[in-house]
């Protein structure tokens, strides 16, 4: 449980360095698809650094194999949430924040179990 607390702590990080970045990007002036983009990143990398170091404290050998699985889950993930979140909204009728929520956790959910089995896999 200590673990799924940690990864929680760092989505909301994430979450927060994401949507700070977006902000002040657009606010600058950058079209909004490429300060998503440019955000994404940068939250995706906070992520790999937290979560391979205080989460799941991984201390593997092979840390190309790692990245590269970590930026698949990840991929996956957002096209998930975007397909999760269209089903709520517009197929079943759902307010957008609560299915926002809804996705939210289901995702972050997905997330960490395969983060634990497959991309930060204890040897």
């Amino acid at each position: 449980m200590g673990k799924f607390i940690k990864f929680g702590l760092v989505g909301v990080l994430n979450t927060l360095i994401n949507w700070i970045i977006f902000a002040v990007l657009n606010f600058v002036g950058v079209y909004y698809i490429i300060a998503n983009v440019i955000a994404y990143v940068i939250a995706t990398i906070n992520s790999y650094i937290w979560n391979s170091r205080w989460v799941f404290k991984y201390k593997g050998e092979d840390k190309k194999e790692t990245t590269t699985k970590f930026i698949l889950l990840n991929l996956v993930g957002i096209a998930l949430n975007t397909m999760i979140l269209y089903l709520l909204v517009d197929l079943i009728g759902l307010n957008k924040l609560i299915a926002l929520v809804i996705t939210t956790v289901i995702v972050m959910v997905i997330n960490y179990i395969v983060n634990k089995i497959w991309v930060f896999k204890e040897k």
